[in-house]
């Protein structure tokens, strides 16, 4: 009788269990293969920035203006990677692959993004700025002819890009809010 009692004590359990383990391991392996992407992505445009700079400077040296404009970039563009790196420290990987472990991993991630997001909508901004300032100095120094939003074209796309962006990673901080406080509530109630 106890081992029947034992084992129907044990399905209880299991089929009260809040989190399924397999598919929570798969979700964190997921995860943590596109984070790993990213930042792959991130480290390479980052090169590619260097190499163009490189380029730019030495091999078909661009206008002085450019070339400022090309050195800026390859100044900002590991700055802005040390701080999404910097964010995401400590969330490669859960210090136990229990429920509590994965859970815990996927509240530092979540904290981690908006971290990311926070730096994203400061630098973002300023982004939109210095493209303005640096098309109105291209326009002033080289000249143009022809209707405003075509001389300022390049402000305009960068604009619209970066306006894109903080309205993706506005959508973005939403979901990780919920995805906070869905996972801590789950974890509070698993003890």
């Amino acid at each position: 009788m106890t081992e029947t009692n034992d084992w129907l004590q044990l399905a209880n359990t299991w089929q009260a269990q809040a989190v399924d383990l397999p598919a929570l391991r798969r979700r964190t392996r997921w995860y943590t293969a596109r984070m790993v992407a990213l930042i792959s992505l991130e480290i390479a445009i980052v090169l590619m920035i260097w190499t163009l700079a490189i380029y730019w400077r030495w091999f078909q040296p661009l206008p002085t203006l450019w070339q400022v404009w090309t050195w800026l970039w390859a100044v900002l563009a590991p700055v802005m990677t040390y701080f999404n790196l910097r964010a995401r420290r400590g969330t490669w990987r859960a210090q136990q692959d229990s429920v509590h472990g994965l859970l815990e991993l996927r509240i530092r991630r979540a904290n981690a993004n908006l971290k990311t997001i926070r730096y994203g909508t400061i630098f973002s901004p300023a982004g939109m700025v210095l493209g303005w300032i640096w098309n109105g100095l291209t326009v002033w120094q080289y000249g143009g002819d022809g209707p405003w939003w075509l001389l300022y074209s390049g402000a305009l796309m960068v604009t619209l890009i970066i306006g894109g962006w903080l309205l993706v990673i506005g959508h973005y901080a939403r979901r990780e809010r919920r995805t906070l406080a869905v996972t801590e509530s789950l974890l509070q109630d698993l003890g």
